[in-house]
């Protein structure tokens, strides 16, 4: 596979051996848009916030994030 690293390398690994597939970072090409990160007020907010359960966390963190990072 194109880009992707096999430690140990598959003619090395035994039957039982684990293997640890990653992919390399492609360079970032000039235009690229950087990885989008949420505004400080965001964070500023995060650190007032503290929810009580799963759902709360899910409102005040988890949604706003995914929105923060441009995901609709």
């Amino acid at each position: 596979m194109r880009g992707v690293v096999v430690q140990p390398p598959l003619e090395q690994a035994g039957r039982d051996d684990w293997l640890v597939f990653s992919m390399l970072r492609a360079a970032a090409r000039a235009g690229d848009r950087p990885e989008p990160r949420p505004a400080a007020e965001w964070f500023a907010h995060l650190a007032e916030v503290q929810p009580g359960s799963e759902r709360e966390v899910e409102m005040h963190v988890v949604s706003p994030l995914f929105e923060q990072l441009g995901y609709r």
